[in-house]
């Protein structure tokens, strides 16, 4: 049987889903990890140094306003016909969320404690769809707050979590994968909440934003292949009821070698590793032990994305966005050429021009003029 992995890729192919080979693959591979994860769970067979990790994919996709964060939502999920909408994983999904909506509170309401649960509970054991998760843009700011921080984190990380209000406390443990998207802003993803966050940026163009339009309209009364829905479903559950069969993962000694040559921090090895295991589950048949490597070269093409993405962040999108539309002009275009492009993101002329000046202050383009210059 052709691989789930690939199934889905075709599906998304027919819908003609914008850079689905580059976005899909971390949606594929969080789902399959959030179901090994509520497998392991109860059978306990993968642990890492004696713990048993609460171990999950959490999506942040980084975009301007309009960009793809929603598409990739409604097409991996929540739509009633998105690829994993009618599995056995529950799929829940909200417009925006804030800390308190997402951990919980307590009301006082005429002195009496009234609890209002929040999103990670009453999904713990599936996975949330957030278009904008507020919540995220705030704590990832480098002027953070570290309360909410913390209790995000805890949700994120291990799921245990605990806060005491004036009027109560609220405790549980919640096993939910979160799929949200935030706009570009300068974010710290060293913080113990960036680290457990997988990335994905996209910094359109004209060109994006033009076969954007294309495809919208090509795709104008596309109808869904019902029959090929259901049965692209069960394989789907077919896999997950399959990981019951797991027991044992290996990871091989290139991967170790790969994680080194990407110059990778060492925090960021544990949720490299849960992506390998979830394409490894999506693309390879379910064996009892599964022992995985990097010969794979779309997984290594994945991960080494992945790191390129995060350095991205690091390194400011802001800059990046611009960057990617001097490198699209030949490297060489006007000042109102970029801010006409940058116009579509919703920046101003005034801000385009602050962002060339601070590029120009730290090397990374040459004014000449009117001409913008990118310097390698």
């Amino acid at each position: 049987m052709i691989p789930v992995y690939d199934q889905i890729m075709e599906e998304l192919a027919d819908r003609r889903a914008y850079m689905h080979e580059v976005y899909a693959p971390q949606y594929i591979c969080s789902y399959a990890v959030h179901a090994f994860n509520l497998m392991n769970q109860k059978r306990e067979i993968y642990f890492t140094g004696k713990q048993l990790p609460n171990m999950r994919i959490h999506l942040l996709f980084i975009s301007p306003s309009g960009f793809m964060k929603t598409y990739f939502l409604d097409n991996m999920g929540r739509d009633k016909y998105g690829i994993f909408h009618q599995t056995d994983i529950g799929i829940g999904s909200e417009q925006s969320m804030t800390e308190a909506g997402f951990v919980g509170t307590i009301a006082s309401v005429n002195g009496l404690a009234i609890p209002n649960q929040g999103a990670a509970e009453l999904n713990m054991n599936g996975i949330l769809l957030i278009d904008e998760f507020k919540g995220i843009t705030e704590a990832l700011k480098n002027q953070m707050n570290a309360q909410m921080e913390t209790q995000l984190l805890a949700a994120l990380d291990h799921g245990q979590v605990y806060k005491r209000l004036s009027v109560g406390h609220i405790a549980y443990k919640t096993y939910l994968t979160l799929w949200t998207g935030v706009q570009p802003g300068s974010y710290d993803l060293s913080s113990g909440l960036g680290r457990r966050l997988c990335v994905m940026n996209f910094t359109p163009t004209k060109a994006d934003n033009n076969a954007i339009m294309d495809i919208m309209h090509e795709t104008q009364n596309m109808r869904p292949d019902v029959g090929k829905m259901k049965v692209l479903w069960d394989n789907i559950n077919e896999v997950v009821h399959k990981m019951n069969t797991i027991e044992r993962i290996e990871f091989d000694d290139s991967i170790l070698k790969l994680y080194h040559d990407l110059d990778m921090y060492s925090f960021e090895t544990s949720y490299f590793n849960r992506i390998i295991i979830g394409y490894y589950l999506m693309k390879h048949p379910i064996e009892k032990v599964i022992h995985m490597d990097t010969g794979d070269k779309e997984l290594v093409e994945m991960l080494t994305r992945q790191k390129s993405w995060r350095a991205d962040v690091y390194t400011g999108l802001d800059y990046l966005q611009i960057k990617k539309i001097l490198v699209v002009h030949g490297k060489v275009c006007t000042r109102s050429e970029i801010a006409t492009e940058c116009a579509m993101i919703g920046w101003n002329t005034k801000q385009v021009y602050e962002k060339l000046a601070d590029m120009t202050k730290y090397g990374l383009v040459k004014v000449q003029g009117n001409n913008i210059t990118l310097l390698d």
